[in-house]
């Protein structure tokens, strides 16, 4: 989990972004452009996909992403669309 964490954390860093939450293996984040948002997340997957994982470690992860523009209130977001975001993270 450790090393899943640090590979997402770094790809993710090169885009100025803000964590959210972290919530077991789901990252809850927020990007300044919605275009540094996509080139993270195609970062975050060739950095799984290319990592050299265990003999028989399959990696699969699911990302979602949200353009909306919430509200910064503090260290948080509010609106409707950290709520629309929620439900994209809870999606199977």
């Amino acid at each position: 989990m450790i090393e899943y964490r640090d590979l997402l954390r770094t790809a993710l860093s090169k885009y100025h972004v803000h964590e959210i939450e972290i919530q077991c293996d789901g990252f809850f984040v927020a990007f300044v452009r919605a275009r540094e948002a996509i080139l993270a997340i195609v970062a975050a997957q060739r950095a799984l996909t290319t990592h050299s994982w265990p003999e028989g470690v399959v990696m699969r992860v699911r990302m979602g992403l949200h353009t909306g523009e919430p509200s910064q209130v503090g260290e948080g977001y509010v609106g409707l669309d950290v709520h629309y975001a929620a439900r994209i993270m809870q999606a199977r």
